[in-house]
């Protein structure tokens, strides 16, 4: 009879606990979407696009 005591405010409080943390999960993700925190990292440009073309001068300088 005693194996089956069961502490109720535990459980309440053990239950409480998971739904807040599952709740965190649900808006961390939500929060991850809409600032496109899960995109790839941008590649990054490679030399000759990076150098800028040099231009003629404009005559009567």
């Amino acid at each position: 009879m005693a194996d089956k005591i069961v502490d109720i405010s535990r459980a309440r409080e053990q239950k409480e606990h998971e739904r807040k943390e599952e709740k965190l999960e649900v808006l961390k993700d939500r929060f991850s979407k809409a600032m496109a925190m899960d995109e790839k990292p941008k590649k990054k440009i490679g030399v000759w696009k990076r150098k800028k073309k040099s231009k003629p001068s404009p005559e009567g300088w």
